[in-house]
């Protein structure tokens, strides 16, 4: 990863067409009962939304210069006010005065409620980005951390290892790769390294811009094509195809086998009304499984798509076929239909199941792992089929491109403790 000096001005010609009228005041709230409050830019019900995260003290209408290009760009944007911050949970303003890192570290909360809440507008929960300045930065990183179904693409401008009680540095130890761009000023960059260095990977860039006093948003109006560039980010990392981090762990990694090991899957969802849509995944081993999931009211079919092969599998919530601890305790021998076709996987069929578990439905597909990830490596999806009403997507539009992730697993190493990196600070958030 090598630092490199903006500006790098895109032309906004590449983007679409001009942005409509203002936002909507909305409001949220979190499970801990927190109101937020934002602005909600709906451009198309499909488009991938941003989310964006204002400084320590600052209020979402310091995003006012980034709004125009991330429309132009076709994004749907919701700009929040973190709570203790403008019309968020004003209560909570003198702890956020007097820098209570219980507050702050209940932020990824208010990222939390904002998936909730643009699953209830119907758009797509699986394809969100995220913009963060400052300690929006380490909210961000946080957030990116413990919802990884939902984020594909994050730009954050001057992040800290630890502002304000969030450890981003811990968080980096979590970090899924996703497409990261890290900004700093070049009187800063010294310490925003230390973050950078942490979160270095292949989708991971580190980007210097000149001048001083572009701390966060400052950057905006400062530094020349900024805006426009952030826009160009999010707008290749978001498109109608994107890149999914596949995680795949070893044959012999112990924790495959444990009830709670659902939670460490990729899980894409879309909550639509009192439904909610998932496509789960994972590697394990020279496996792949695919599990088109629905918790909820359903009755119909389900076709998961890898490359321009698709497999269609009937799904119905009033059957209940019992599974222990994952989707490989089921039943076996579900009826499947296929169509389409590729030369790679002649003569390798999947293996089908299906099980219920604690409310949750599901079908899925175990696959060999190398011809079918070269096949899906054109793209794959899921897409839920009811008997009546619209179908459900999963992307509402395009499709997912599959990475792997390897899962580091040490043998019996599993459980020791590793040291705690240190934590380099700044007085500004």
């Amino acid at each position: 990863m090598i630092p490199i000096l903006l500006p790098l001005v895109l032309p906004i010609s590449l983007f679409y067409g001009p942005s409509l009228g203002g936002p909507e005041k909305v409001s949220f709230e979190t499970q801990d009962h927190v109101t937020i409050k934002a602005d909600f830019y709906l451009e198309r019900s499909y488009a991938p939304t941003v989310l964006c995260l204002p400084m320590y003290r600052h209020t979402r209408k310091t995003y006012a210069a980034l709004v125009t290009p991330l429309r132009r760009a076709g994004f749907n944007i919701l700009v929040m006010d973190l709570r203790g911050h403008g019309e968020s949970a004003p209560e909570l303003a003198e702890r956020v005065q007097n820098r209570d890192p219980r507050v702050f570290n209940s932020m990824h909360l208010d990222v939390e409620a904002a998936i909730r809440f643009l699953g209830k507008r119907g758009l797509d929960t699986t394809r969100l980005g995220l913009v963060g300045a400052s300690v929006g930065c380490s909210v961000a990183l946080a957030s990116a951390v413990r919802y990884p179904g939902s984020f594909r693409a994050c730009v954050v401008m001057t992040p800290g290892a630890n502002y304000l009680g969030i450890n981003s540095l811990r968080d980096a130890r979590r970090w899924h790769g996703i497409p990261l761009l890290i900004l700093s000023s070049e009187e800063e960059a010294p310490r925003v390294k230390v973050v950078a260095d942490a979160f270095a990977g292949p989708r991971t860039a580190f980007r210097i811009v000149p001048g001083s006093n572009r701390h966060g948003t400052r950057m905006f109006g400062k530094v020349k094509g900024i805006e426009n560039d952030i826009a160009a980010f999010l707008k290749k990392t978001l498109g109608a195809d994107t890149v999914i981090l596949l995680p795949q762990f070893d044959e012999s990694d112990p924790q495959t086998k444990k009830p709670g090991f659902i939670r460490k899957t990729l899980r894409l969802t879309r909550n639509l009304e009192h439904t909610s849509y998932t496509l789960m995944t994972f590697a394990k081993g020279g496996q792949w499984s695919l599990s088109a999931m629905v918790k909820g009211d359903f009755h119909g079919k389900v076709r998961i798509q890898i490359g321009g092969v698709r497999y269609e599998m009937a799904l119905d919530t009033k059957d209940k076929p019992k599974g222990k601890t994952g989707p490989h305790k089921g039943i076996a021998n579900v009826k499947l239909k296929t169509s389409g076709s590729d030369s790679r996987l002649r003569g390798k069929a999947p293996v089908v199941s299906a099980a219920s578990f604690r409310g949750f439905h599901w079908v899925t597909l175990d696959c060999p792992l190398d011809p079918f990830l070269k096949v899906g490596s054109k793209g794959i999806s899921a897409h839920f089929l009811p008997k009546k009403g619209k179908a459900v997507d999963l992307p509402s539009k395009g499709r997912y491109l599959p990475q792997l992730r390897k899962i580091p697993f040490h043998g019996n190493t599993e459980g020791k403790s590793s040291s705690r990196p240190a934590s380099s600070g700044s007085k500004r958030h």
